[in-house]
Parts: C-alpha cells; structure tokens; sequence
C-alpha cells in the first residue's frame, strides 16, 4: 500500500514538473521570444508641431528603428519631409506617410522649393527632387540655390549659373547672383551695384544699377539710393510709395537685418529707422497690399 502511495506521488511529481516546464516554455514564448527590445524614434504632434519621442506615445504618425540603440535626431524640417542624421548616415523621411524618400548621399539640405541639395562621398553636389530623382547632375563643389530649374554655384569664391538640362551654363564670375525666373537673374559685379540680365544674353536689361536685390514667388524686392520698391517681372513698381530707409543694405551685415522670407505668399521684412529702431513690413504678393 505504501509502495503504491509512493508510486502515485513519484508520478503526479513527474507530471508537475512536466506542466512546470510547459508553463515556463510557454511564458517565454508569449513574454519574451517575441519581445520587441529595439529603440524607436516616434514622430508624433504636439501643439501642431512635430517632435520626436524615443519612447511610445499614445498616437503618433511613424516610427523608425534606432540602429545600435541610438536614434537619429532631425537636422531640417520641410512639408511632410524630414532630414535625420545619425552617426553613420543622413536620410531624408517622410514622417506622415512612413517611408524613407532616400538614403543614397552624405548629406541633404533643402531648397527654397521642393528639392533638396545633396552630397555625394566625393563631396560633389547636385539637386533630387522630393521623389528622390536627380534633376541636377551631382558634379559641382558648392551649390547655392536653386529656382525654376537653375541653380547658383560658387568655384573659387565666384558665382555661375546652370540649368537642368546643361542648356545655360554661365561660368563662375559674379560676387553674387539672385535667381528672378526662368529668363531673368540678376548679378552683383565687383563692387558696383546689381543688375538684372537675361540668361541667354547675360546682359542687362536695364541701365538701373541696385544697392540690393531679392526676388522670390515672382517678385522682386529692390533697394536703391536708400529706398525699397518691389517690381514684378516686367520690372514695374508695386508699390504706391517707395519705402524709406536708413541703410543702403550695400554690405552683408546690413542685408541680413531685413530679415527677409516670404511665407503663404506674404513678403516678411524689417526696415531699420536709425537709433537701434526697426520697422516690420508684410507684402501680400497676391493681392498687391503692404502692411505695416
């Protein structure tokens, strides 16, 4: 009888041990074999901006992988786009839409409009556009700006001028070149002034030397003789008055005080009065208002 008793025990233990072990091989599968333990960055709005989170939030628009349990952090921001650096790589991401638009240079940067600037390992840049197609082959040391499918390079600190299809190619000779359209530039030679050329003739259309020119969204923000007009593109004024200021914005230091950029087809700038005092402007380019 005893025997017997021992015997049951013996058996019921095995059988123990045995749901012991499944238990615990069942745990593991469920807890821990399919435990994601990779770092992710979340993008995700906060207060109608973007931020970032390496940990989980509630709702979010993506998330990529961290590689080596080390995030990349954003370097620039544009539309749905975003520049992400880590210590191996750049990348440009389309956080809304979670996909990485591309990953093929060293670094990208971006353009007024939709393109971006990119860097290749011998260090020749060329532009891609928000699809990730090149659109300016990646062949020259320093690219400025692009417009309308020109672009601005400097070789030895000199400005040219080229196109997407290598139809204008204005070697590097200016101090400084702004691009107006698809026919006009304007440039800035030695220390006279700056005019407006065509690019088929580059030669200008004016006789009108500028202290200072802007142009972007199709108009064309001009200083002379200490007072600021805005044409359009037959070169005529917009404004009723032309705006008095005090500095002549001939040098770079008094230029970058106009604080220019247009946003939602508004021309944001600062006109300084004298004494330390500034005065805010905002051009509606669509309509042909100034504000102040």
């Amino acid at each position: 009888m005893l025997k017997n008793i021992w015997k049951i025990i013996w058996i019921v233990g095995i059988y123990a041990i045995l749901v012991l072990i499944l238990y615990l091989v069942v745990l593991y599968k469920v807890k821990w074999e399919d435990l994601d333990l990779n770092k992710y960055l979340y993008f995700y709005n906060c207060n109608h901006e973007l931020c970032t989170s390496e940990n989980q939030v509630d709702t979010y628009y993506s998330y990529i992988k961290c590689e080596d349990n080390k995030c990349p952090f954003i370097t620039e921001k544009k539309d749905n786009l975003v520049i992400l650096k880590s210590e191996n790589k750049s990348y440009v991401y389309d956080y809304k839409n979670n996909k990485i638009i591309n990953d093929d240079f060293i670094s990208y940067n971006f353009t007024n409009n939709n393109n971006l600037i990119v860097t290749n390992n011998n260090n020749l840049q060329g532009i891609i556009n928000y699809e990730g197609k090149i659109i300016i082959e990646i062949k020259y040391h320093k690219i400025i700006n692009y417009n309308n499918g020109y672009i601005t390079y400097e070789e030895n600190n000199n400005i040219g001028i080229s196109n997407e299809d290598n139809s204008i190619d204005i070697t590097p000779k200016y101090d400084d070149v702004i691009l107006i359209d698809k026919y006009k530039y304007a440039y800035k030679d030695d220390n006279n002034g700056y005019y407006i050329a065509e690019y088929n003739s580059e030669v200008p259309i004016s006789n009108t030397i500028y202290d200072y020119i802007y142009s972007e969204n199709m108009i064309i923000f001009t200083v002379k003789d200490n007072k600021i007009d805005i044409l359009d593109n037959e070169l005529r004024s917009k404004l009723l008055m032309k705006i008095e200021t005090y500095y002549s914005y001939k040098t770079e230091k008094e230029r970058k005080s106009l604080n220019l950029y247009t946003k939602d087809n508004l021309l944001h700038f600062n006109i300084y009065l004298g004494n330390n005092d500034y005065k805010e402007y905002i051009y509606d380019i669509n309509n042909n208002k100034l504000y102040n």
